[in-house]
């Protein structure tokens, strides 16, 4: 997603911009949310080491930015989630120390997940994905959301 712009030339439309980042919060969604950790491998005898990004903060990254995409768009419910979700964001960075820190990654990205959830109702009760094909490249997962996102025991 970085990596990809948009010329002159092109034609643009605000909704592809909007589904290709639930596309990438979605793909990062696949794999399982855990803390940047190192990883050996050894080919050959030769041991190699390789950081491990933490794709909570991958995630919480996207929802953010999907979140400033769409802020004028929000509907009065979404915006007071969003002000809500900030408050206790900045609530939980204040009682942060080197010690916590991994409790305040958790407790900022269990509200961005309810962030995004909220971003969805939205987008459903705007119908601001209507015409949109939804394909997907794997037979694995669902294109849909159902009930409340599982949350990490805080």
């Amino acid at each position: 997603m970085g990596q990809e712009f948009i010329t002159s030339k092109e034609k643009f439309d605000i909704k592809d911009l909007v589904m290709s980042h639930l596309k990438e919060i979605l793909s990062i969604s696949r794999k399982e949310f855990r803390p940047a950790h190192k990883q050996i491998t050894e080919v050959n005898g030769i041991k190699t080491e390789a950081t491990i990004d933490d794709n909570r903060l991958c995630y919480i990254q996207a929802v953010e930015s999907l979140s400033d995409i769409l802020s004028p768009h929000y509907d009065k419910e979404t915006d007071k989630t969003e002000k809500t979700i900030l408050e206790d964001i900045e609530q939980a960075r204040l009682k942060c120390t080197p010690i916590t820190e991994e409790q305040y990654i958790k407790t900022k990205f269990n509200l961005m997940r309810k962030l995004f959830r909220q971003i969805n109702f939205l987008l459903k009760k705007r119908d601001y994905l209507a015409g949109v094909t939804f394909i997907e490249e794997s037979d694995d997962i669902e294109n849909k959301l159902i009930g409340e996102p599982e949350v990490e025991e805080e």
